[in-house]
Formats: C-alpha cells, sequence, structure tokens
C-alpha cells in the first residue's frame, strides 16, 4: 500500500519550486518536484504529501484533480499545502476542491513552511497505517468468507455422500465439489466400475464443460503424466503441465490431442479404498499458470478420502442389494419348490409322512389328516391307528431301521377314523446328507384294500372257471414263467457279460503268465535240474515277468495315470531302429514299408511308452490282415489335431506317426468302441483289448491324441498326434559303453523301502553289484541317519509310497535342500504322487525293474554326481 514517501513539489513560476526543495531537503524531508498536473496526480497514490502553488493549477485539469480526490479510499484524505498567490486573493474554489488542503500565504517562512509540510506527513502516515489495518481486514473477511464458502461446499458434499447410495450421483457430486473447492475451469473423475459378471471397465464424470467438450476423446492411458494418479502412486500438481518433463510422452501423441481444451495449471488426485484399492482419480485444469496451490492440494486430498469412503459404502450397498435379492430369489425358489412339494404330496393317493433322523414324525400330508378325522393332534397319534396285535412287530421292525438305517417296507391294517380297517402297503425310505448321514424319513402308506378285494375275487372267479379255462391260465401262467426265466438269464448273461469284459482279458493273460512263472519256479527247485535247462527256466521266468510288467503298464497307459518319464527324442530315428523289431512282431507275410516325411521329427514323450504304441499298433495291423498284407508306417509334421469322437480341432505343431494296413477294415461302429479298455474285434482268447486302449491313453496323457480313418474292406489307418518339440532339445545319441551293465560299482547306498522283502531284496542286489547298503523302513529314519550318521551317503534309493507321512517324492525334495549334493533316485510301480507332481527333476527306476538295469541307473547317477 506504501509507496514512495516523498513530499511531492509542484510550482511552476520563478524559483519558488527549487527553494521548497532546497528547504524540505534541509529539514530532513525527502521531496520530488512534478513536470506538471498530470506527473503531480500519477503519483499522489503513494506520496506523503503535495505542496502546490496556488499559479500552477491556473489552466489545469481540474476535473481531473476532483476525480482523483474523490476516487481516494475510505481511509485516505490525502494533504495539500496550497501556497497562495503573492498579494492576492485564496481561491477557494481550488481549497474545496482538493479537500484537506492547508492554505499558506506568501510571503512563507521556512518555519511555517516546514511545520505545515511536517504535519501533513504525520497526517498521510496515520493514513497509511489506518489503510493497511483495512485492507487486512478486509483481507481476513475474505479468507473468512473463502473458509466459509470451502467449508459449506465440503459440508454440503458430505451430507451429500453421506445420504448417497447411487454411484454416478456420488462421483458427480465429488467432481462439482472438485471444481468448486480448486477454481479449476474443468474437473472430471474416471472412475473403475465391476458389474455384476464381476468385469471390470471405467467411467467418468465431468464438470465445468459439458460432455461433448470430452465425447471425441479416448479414456486416459497410462501415461507418464496419469501413471502416478491411476496406480496410487500420489498427488501430481504442476503450475504449468506443458513445461513438466513428464509431458507429452504419450506415443503415438505428443501432448494434449488436437481440439482438447487448454490445461497449463494441472491438479491430479488419486482415489484409494480402505483396502488399498485404486477406484480412479480426480483431475482437474485450468487455462492459466499457477491456479492450483498447495491448499487446493490439501482440500482435494480429503474430499479424495471422502469420495473413497462414500464409493465404498456404496459398493458394500449394492453387494448388499446383490446379496439380499440372492437370497429372496433363494428363498423364493425355496418356497416354489414347498410349495410344489406340497401340492404334489397332498393330492397323491397315498398317505406320506416325514420325520427327522431319530423317527420323530414332524409333518403329514392331507390325506393322512383326512384319514385320521382332520385333527393334527389325532395325526400325530399314528399308534392308535394300528392294529394291536401288530403294532408290537411294527414298533420292533421300525426301531430296527432306525438303528441300521435299512428301508422300512410292511403291509398291515389301519383303522380309519370312522372305525372302518383298511390294509396298506407301507414303505419308509433314510434321506441322508452329504456325509452319508441320515437327517430324514419319508414314508408312504399304499391302500391296497381295493386291490387286495380284486384279487381275492379274481381267484374266486378263477377257482369257478370251466377245466378248459384252468389249462388255457395253466399255459399263460407258464408261458410267463418262461419268459421270466429267459429275462433273468438275459440280464445275468449281461451281467456276466460285462464282468467278463473288465476281468476276463486280464484274468486270461495273467493266469498264462502265472502259470510259466509258477511252473518254472517248481522246475527251478528241482536239484537234478541241469544248468542249461535252468537257464532255459529262468530266461522263461524273466521274459514272462516282463510281459505281465508291459500289461501292468498298459492298464495304467490307458487309465492315464500312468507317471510319464517325458524325454525328447526323433520319432523319425526312432521309427527307423524299431522297424527291424516290428518285421519280427508282424511276420514274414506282411511287407513293412516306412515313409519318414520329416527327420528330424522332434517330440517330447515317454520313449518306452512311444515303442510300445508303435508295437500295439502294428499288432493291431497285422491281426486286421490275418497275418499277410502291407503296413505302411508314416512320419510327418501336422498343424493341427483334427475333429474327432467329440473333441474339437486343435491347432499348433504336432508330428504325426501313422500306420496304414491293408486289412478288412472296421465298421463305423467299431470305430466308435475301438479304444474301449477290453473291446476286441478278434476271436476269444486271441487278445486282451488293451493294445488301443494304451495308444489312446498314452498320446491323450503326452498332449495328444489318436485318429482312426478306415471304411469295411479298405483298410484302417491309426495316426498318433504328439506335440512337436523343438529340433535343438533333440539330444546327442548316448554312449551305449557308458550305460553297459557290467563291471563292479562302489559308494554307499541308502535304500529306503517299507517292504521289508523289497528292501531286502533291492540291498542284496546293490551288495552283489559292489556297493555298500544301509536299509530303512521309512522316510523319518532315512532323515536321522542322514542327520546323526558320520559316513555320507553316495546316493538315495528310495520307494514313493511309505508310511509316517513322507512320501518319497516328499523326502526327494527336503535333501534338495538340505543335501544338495546328494543324488535320489525314486522307484515306484504306481503312484498317484507322482501322476500329479511328476518326476522330472529325479530320477525314476520303474517297478518291476531288473538287475542291470538298476546297475545301469545307479552307476550313471553316481558317476554324474
Amino acid at each position: 500500500m506504501r509507496g514512495e514517501t516523498r513530499v511531492l513539489i509542484w510550482a511552476p513560476v520563478g524559483r519558488d519550486g527549487p527553494v521548497i526543495e532546497r528547504l524540505l531537503a534541509g529539514a530532513g524531508i525527502a521531496c520530488l518536484p512534478c513536470g506538471g498536473v498530470a506527473e503531480l496526480l500519477s503519483r499522489l497514490d503513494g506520496a506523503a504529501g503535495a505542496v502546490i502553488a496556488q499559479e500552477g493549477l491556473g489552466g489545469a485539469d481540474l476535473l481531473a484533480i476532483d476525480a482523483w480526490v474523490k476516487a481516494q479510499p475510505s481511509w485516505s484524505d490525502f494533504p495539500f499545502v496550497l501556497l497562495a498567490h503573492r498579494g492576492g486573493a485564496i481561491d477557494r474554489q481550488v481549497v474545496d476542491l482538493l479537500g484537506n488542503a492547508t492554505v499558506l500565504e506568501r510571503p512563507i517562512s521556512q518555519t511555517a513552511l516546514i511545520s505545515a509540510v511536517r504535519s501533513a506527513c504525520r497526517a498521510r502516515t496515520r493514513q497509511f497505517e489506518a489503510g493497511e489495518q483495512v485492507a487486512e481486514q478486509l483481507r481476513m473477511r475474505e479468507a473468512l468468507a473463502e473458509e466459509t464458502r470451502t467449508l459449506g461446499i465440503l459440508n454440503a458434499l458430505g451430507a451429500q455422500l453421506n445420504a448417497e447410495l447411487d454411484l454416478e450421483r456420488v462421483v458427480q457430486a465429488v467432481t462439482d465439489a472438485g471444481v468448486a473447492l480448486t477454481g479449476a475451469e474443468f474437473g472430471a473423475f474416471f472412475y473403475n466400475l465391476v458389474d455384476e459378471k464381476g468385469e471390470s471397465y471405467t467411467l467418468y464424470t465431468l464438470s465445468g464443460v459439458p460432455r461433448s467438450k470430452f465425447e471425441g476423446f479416448p479414456m486416459p492411458r497410462n501415461t507418464e503424466v496419469f501413471a502416478p494418479t491411476f496406480s496410487g502412486e500420489g498427488v501430481v500438481r504442476s503450475g504449468d503441465i506443458t513445461k513438466d518433463p513428464r509431458y507429452g510422452r504419450n506415443v503415438p501423441r505428443s501432448g494434449m490431442p488436437e481440439g482438447h481444451l487448454p490445461v497449463r495449471s494441472y491438479l491430479a488426485v488419486p482415489v484409494m479404498s480402505r483396502s488399498g484399492e485404486d477406484l480412479g482419480g480426480l483431475f482437474f485444469g485450468h487455462s492459466k499458470t499457477d491456479v492450483f496451490g498447495e491448499p487446493a492440494e490439501r482440500i482435494m486430498l480429503g474430499v479424495a478420502g471422502q469420495a473413497a469412503v462414500a464409493i465404498d459404502n456404496v459398493r458394500l450397498f449394492v453387494a448388499e442389494q446383490r446379496e439380499l435379492e440372492e437370497r429372496r430369489r433363494a428363498e423364493a425358489e425355496l418356497q416354489r419348490q414347498r410349495d410344489e412339494f406340497l401340492t404334489l404330496a397332498d393330492n397323491i393317493s397315498s398317505l406320506c409322512w416325514l420325520a427327522y433322523g431319530d423317527g420323530t414324525i414332524f409333518w403329514y400330508n392331507l390325506r393322512w389328516h383326512e384319514f385320521t378325522g382332520g385333527s393334527a393332534e389325532r395325526a400325530r397319534e399314528w399308534e392308535s391307528a394300528h392294529d394291536p396285535e401288530i403294532l408290537l412287530e411294527v414298533r420292533r421292525r421300525w426301531q430296527h431301521s432306525l438303528e441300521t438305517g435299512e428301508r422300512f417296507e410292511m403291509r398291515f391294517p389301519l383303522r380309519r377314523h370312522d372305525g372302518e380297517w383298511r390294509e396298506f402297503l407301507c414303505r419308509i425310505v433314510p434321506i441322508r446328507d452329504e456325509a452319508g448321514q441320515i437327517y430324514r424319513w419319508c414314508g408312504t402308506h399304499a391302500d391296497i384294500t381295493e386291490q387286495r378285494a380284486v384279487e381275492a375275487a379274481l381267484e374266486i372267479r378263477v377257482a369257478e372257471r370251466t377245466v378248459e379255462l384252468q389249462r388255457a391260465l395253466t399255459r399263460l401262467e407258464e408261458e410267463a414263467a418262461e419268459r421270466e426265466r429267459v429275462e433273468d438269464a438275459l440280464r445275468q448273461s449281461q451281467k456276466l457279460e460285462a464282468i467278463g469284459q473288465l476281468t476276463g482279458g486280464v484274468a486270461h493273460d495273467f493266469n498264462n503268465l502265472l502259470t510259466v512263472i509258477l511252473s518254472g519256479v517248481d522246475a527251478l527247485r528241482r536239484p537234478e535240474l541241469s544248468e542249461a535247462r535252468r537257464q532255459r527256466y529262468i530266461n522263461a521266468i524273466a521274459e514272462t515277468a516282463e510281459r505281465a510288467a508291459k500289461l501292468t503298464s498298459q492298464l495304467l497307459a490307458f487309465a492315464r495315470r500312468q507317471p510319464l518319464h517325458e524325454t525328447v527324442f526323433d520319432a523319425a530315428d526312432n521309427v527307423s531302429r524299431i522297424v527291424e523289431m516290428l518285421t519280427t512282431v508282424v511276420g514274414a507275410r506282411v511287407a513293412l514299408r516306412t515313409e519318414l516325411k520329416l527327420s528330424p521329427a522332434p517330440v517330447k514323450a515317454d520313449l518306452v511308452q512311444f515303442e510300445t504304441a508303435l508295437v500295439n499298433m502294428a499288432v493291431n495291423a497285422r491281426d486286421a490282415m490275418n497275418g499277410e498284407g502291407s503296413i505302411v508306417l508314416t512320419v510327418e509334421e501336422s498343424a493341427e489335431i483334427p475333429a474327432m469322437r467329440a473333441h474339437p480341432a486343435v491347432p499348433g505343431r504336432f508330428i504325426a506317426v501313422s500306420i496304414a494296413d491293408s486289412g478288412t477294415g472296421l465298421a463305423p461302429d467299431q470305430v466308435d468302441r475301438i479304444f474301449e479298455p477290453f473291446y476286441t474285434t478278434k476271436e476269444v482268447g486271441k487278445g486282451t483289448g488293451l493294445g488301443l486302449s494304451q495308444v489312446y491313453g498314452f498320446a491323450r496323457q503326452s498332449g495328444g491324441n489318436v485318429r482312426v480313418e478306415s471304411k469295411p474292406g479298405q483298410g484302417a489307418t491309426f495316426t498318433m498326434y504328439l506335440p512337436r518339440a523343438s529340433d535343438e532339445a533333440v539330444p546327442a545319441a548316448p554312449d551305449a559303453r557308458a550305460e553297459a551293465p557290467g563291471g563292479t560299482g562302489s559308494g554307499r547306498i541308502l535304500v529306503v523301502e517299507d517292504n521289508e522283502n523289497v528292501g531286502e531284496h533291492a540291498a542284496q542286489l546293490l551288495n552283489d553289484l559292489g556297493y555298500e547298503t544301509v536299509l530303512v523302513p521309512d522316510a523319518q529314519h532315512a532323515l536321522d541317519i542322514l542327520e546323526n550318521g558320520h559316513e555320507p551317503f553316495d546316493l538315495v534309493l528310495t520307494d514313493v509310497v511309505m508310511p509316517g507321512g513322507i512320501s518319497g517324492l516328499d523326502l526327494a525334495k527336503r535333501l534338495a535342500r538340505s543335501h544338495r549334493a546328494l543324488p535320489v533316485v525314486l522307484t515306484s510301480g504306481y503312484s498317484d504322487v507322482l501322476v500329479d507332481e511328476g518326476t522330472s527333476e529325479v530320477e525314476l527306476l520303474r517297478k518291476p525293474y531288473s538287475m542291470d538295469t538298476l546297475a545301469s541307473l545307479v552307476r550313471r547317477v553316481i558317476k554324474a554326481n
């Protein structure tokens, strides 16, 4: 408010001006001579006073002077010192015009002039102080008014948010309040919404501008300017967002899109829920710079908190409403079902009731009330309707059903309310919950009085029939008995066929295999047996055991629960190597030809199961041609697994291995059942029906499928599709000499096996191979020995399924953490654990295993470590 505190001088005639300036300066009063009335008027606002010679106002713009004097603020009354004309009269019009004027007549003494000027300066100083007080009071009133306005907006917003449960109105109220509180030209609230299906999408509200101003623009992306808000990192406030280093980094654009409202001042506040979820963001803009200060940021942080609470409340309300609606629908559905049940139960001809699990009856249908007299009290007295002579037997059977959970069925008479006895067939069945516990009993009483009467009358009429009718009746009875016998025989035959399909094939093969093994063992016990014959029996037992293991493997493969030891191998190379064996399998009268259209053909699968599948398909083709014909074995790449057997087509990269035969082909109904277990088109005793089941099970478990193309008389083509691996993943051919089982091993092996016979046998085999062994019955003993033992082990050989709560796979995982340098080999014939969790990181030795297989694997694992 205070400007220059100098006294202005306007005395244009003679030397009055310089003299006055010199006198005032000598008295320590700062002064400034003016070059005219215009300059004088321009400097009056900040001056301490003015000394004006009356003659200097001659010809001056008195209206301009009058306008300035009248325009002074209420606290200002500018002091003038007017020097009257020398020897002339004082111009009263000028004095009135100036208002606060001290008139000094010439000649003027130095003392009078200095005294008048100092008095004017003191008066002006007091006016400045009063003006500053007035200005401060005005600022305080304005600040109070602004604070009152802000509090009013916040209170109104809080009241509205507390009462509002509509999300759109909540976010609109927050946006409007934000624009009003920050002074923004426009504001927006982008918020996330989750619909009833759980799908999330973003909406927005606007304030300060019509929605049409933003309809042509897409939703804001997670650019460097918007990211802190949308991720909930914090507030972004900029006096000029166009100069912010983050601005313009929104490829393909560089800054705001064309047509966007101008934004210089920028304020963005994230809205976070109490759980930390980012609910959206408040954005405010202004075309001028430095509009949003720290107070606006603090206020909007509070508003964002209120908005978050309100949105959470709306979500809770919506969720509660949905839950209530679901509950109402469920209750309505339950009531509808109850009404339907009651309608049905009340309109059936039988008497019906429900009881709790302990036998206490809590509900009777309408027919029961009608039968007992219509009274609910009399309906509960069910025992009074029974014949006393039969009641004890009814009670005994009913108690037996309650104790055992068995169905109740009995015929007995009941007395109607009018005293008439009626014959009823009573059936009572238990109703069980998910745990199998009985929680209700349902009883029905069917009135069979008329039925019994009809039966008795029929018996009388039949007895009165003539001999001819008696014979006809006898023939009918005989035919009925024969029909019933035939139907029983058919049902029994179907039952036996189903059981035979399930067990016949397996039992047949295993009986044959066991015959060879048992007879061979008996022969080996004979002391006089020659060494050559002994070796022949040993070889026969070994080959038979391998066939039994293969049959078990086929069963597990079809069930798709066999643990596969997947490796990457070249299917084309494998096919070319196994052709010689297949030639022996199919026989000399079958011409076997290969077409390797892709080499290498990398596949990730179980190599042994792959070869088994090839053998099974080849044997199937041979049998389809009665041992004579041609087989073409093809390896090629496929871009998909074609649609087949209700399975849609599967796109991808696959290796297709197919075997085509020139046999009799398959009918459509045979194609549909060809992969069913134990299904075979061969004669009884010619096959188990598991070969193609193994092919199907292996392909499905390996991520592929098997396709059949055949028509009667035109042969059949079986194509096995397996996922293609990368060419780089095919390993180099192993060194056969490194896997040779011969020689003697050395090392210390911990054998973990709960089966005493198997454990001792494995330990003995390893001892015979030159290894020192320690046998323990479970994983806990193994851990104790490893922790407390003094001598280290070179290998752990453990079964998978063992007692004690720790499986072999669990043991391997623990040792991988505590004894990283100690290798582990798992042994198992079959285990759900291996199927569910896999053994890709642990060596697996399948049971049954030979001594050579055991020696080779143990030597390789110990050598590798």
